[in-house]
């Protein structure tokens, strides 16, 4: 208690060049949320502009960053493992915090496009295997224009299951809730073949 004391006397009475001070004294009051918004207005001058050349962040992207480093500094604080905090200790901090999540971001879209490439390959062997050709291969003896015509003389409901599987990606149980003469997942998979080996006799007439 007494070395609580000896903090926020000391910050009180210190000359405030710093001007994170202020921030230290009203954590210490216990006003968090003020001390929030003078965090905020400061660390803003100096951090959203580098966020937005560094990583291309939009300003509330930005903002949001530079709220993450609030909390940790007040919990720093509260935890008297600082003291004081400067411009230069703030952006020490958020441009780790900015690193740590765009490194997130870019694995979470690595990892993304994995999956759509591994979800194109599936597709790509499934059609191949009900029509016998892939969609996908620059094959000349394939004639594309039969291909949509053989689509389009499909009836509605056939359009609409291979639309929502291979052109919108849904799965099984996803084309059930859309379609509401499908009723469950093995219809789906059953009506999808059926509709499959109708649009093959469709492209190569017979």
């Amino acid at each position: 208690m007494l070395k609580q004391l000896h903090i926020l006397n000391w910050t009180m009475s210190k000359i405030s060049n710093n001007e994170y001070d202020q921030v230290v004294v009203l954590i210490h009051k216990g006003d968090k949320e003020r001390a929030c918004r003078v965090f905020l207005h400061l660390a803003e001058k100096d951090m959203v502009n580098f966020l937005n050349r560094r990583y291309g962040w939009e300003r509330d992207e930005a903002l949001n960053l530079v709220h993450q480093c609030y909390l940790l500094v007040e919990k720093k604080i509260l935890a008297q493992e600082v003291e004081s905090f400067s411009r230069a200790y703030v952006r020490n901090i958020c441009e780790k915090l900015a690193a740590n999540q765009y490194r997130k971001i870019m694995r979470e879209r690595e990892n993304c496009s994995k999956y759509i490439e591994e979800t194109k390959q599936m597709y790509r062997q499934e059609m191949k295997s009900y029509i016998g050709i892939d969609l996908y291969a620059d094959n000349r003896s394939v004639n594309y224009a039969k291909i949509l015509g053989g689509f389009r003389k499909l009836g509605f409901n056939c359009q609409e299951i291979i639309k929502l599987k291979y052109m919108e990606g849904y799965s099984h149980s996803q084309i059930v809730e859309q379609v509401y003469s499908i009723k469950t997942e093995a219809i789906s998979r059953t009506n999808l073949k059926r509709c499959m080996q109708k649009l093959r006799k469709l492209i190569f007439n017979h």
